[in-house]
């Protein structure tokens, strides 16, 4: 379904930092990923985005522990002949974080992040010409992100997490019939889309 996506490209050049130096941060992430995709005449339009702000420590030269904060919306609209069904996502979370640092120079460090996010919000499903209805949203996840992370600065770095392993469960209070009943899914297993890139800016004190 996502098959274009969209992203913020940062080059950095001609500083020299040791990343260790400062071991408070905050940051400011966010993602963004669009497509489309049509089959057996049914069109389908998906958009998302992402905004994570957060704090992070390092304790040492290669563990760090952070928060992040989820900001969440997503549209997706399915065209089927003269019926067009709008569904809107929006949600708020938080994702506490360790990551484990492996240092290639002073300034620049691949490393793996174990995470558990919680997340919660509305979704608002429209089937014209019917009224619209909206429904109660939960998701949990816990998993393995890896990341790369670049310091342009002795203050300030940008960074990358790219792709998710590990167990994901969202949850509906009901289905597209509006019957009220909750809808529950759930599985363990590797993603890499347009919800799983994440681009950062840090600022370390």
């Amino acid at each position: 379904m996502k098959k274009s996506i969209a992203f913020l490209s940062i080059l950095a050049l001609g500083f020299s930092a040791n990343a260790q130096d400062n071991k408070w941060w905050v940051q400011g992430g966010m993602n963004f990923a669009s497509g489309s995709s049509e089959a057996g005449g049914v069109e389908t339009n998906l958009t998302d985005l992402g905004f994570f702000p957060g704090v992070g420590y390092m304790l040492n030269e290669n563990l760090a522990v952070g928060l992040q904060l989820n900001l969440l919306g997503s549209t997706m609209e399915t065209v089927d002949g003269d019926e067009t069904t709008t569904m809107k996502n929006n949600s708020f979370g938080a994702t506490p974080f360790v990551r484990y640092y492996h240092w290639i120079g002073d300034n620049f460090g691949i490393y793996g992040q174990l995470d558990v996010a919680f997340n919660s919000g509305t979704q608002t499903t429209e089937v014209t010409p019917f009224p619209e209805f909206e429904s109660k949203t939960s998701q949990f996840a816990v998993g393995i992100r890896p990341g790369v992370q670049y310091w342009f600065h002795e203050a300030w770095s940008v960074n990358a997490n790219v792709g998710f392993l590990g167990f994901e469960s969202s949850s509906v209070d009901g289905p597209a019939d509006g019957d009220g009943d909750e809808v529950t899914t759930s599985g363990f297993g590797a993603e890499i889309d347009g919800t799983t890139v994440n681009f950062g800016l840090n600022f370390h004190f």
